[in-house]
């Protein structure tokens, strides 16, 4: 099944293979933000991921889109 969470998942792992940062490895090192795209019709989401540590933003307004099941 193809949802938010797998596209997310996939995402999240081709970032880690482009940066090396540990995203899928290491999860408990990030915090991830999930907001709705207030232009998208709230059929967005918009993901930023930031590191714990330094509070760092990695990643920041990855636009994955919502769908319905």
């Amino acid at each position: 099944m193809n949802t938010f969470v797998d596209d997310l998942l996939l995402i999240l792992e081709r970032r880690e293979n482009e940066t090396g940062d540990p995203f899928i490895s290491r999860p408990y090192d990030y915090i991830i933000h999930i907001a709705l795209d207030p232009d998208a019709q709230k059929d967005t989401a918009l993901i930023s991921v930031q590191r714990k540590s330094t509070y760092e933003f990695v990643c920041k307004d990855i636009n994955i889109p919502l769908k319905e099941l």
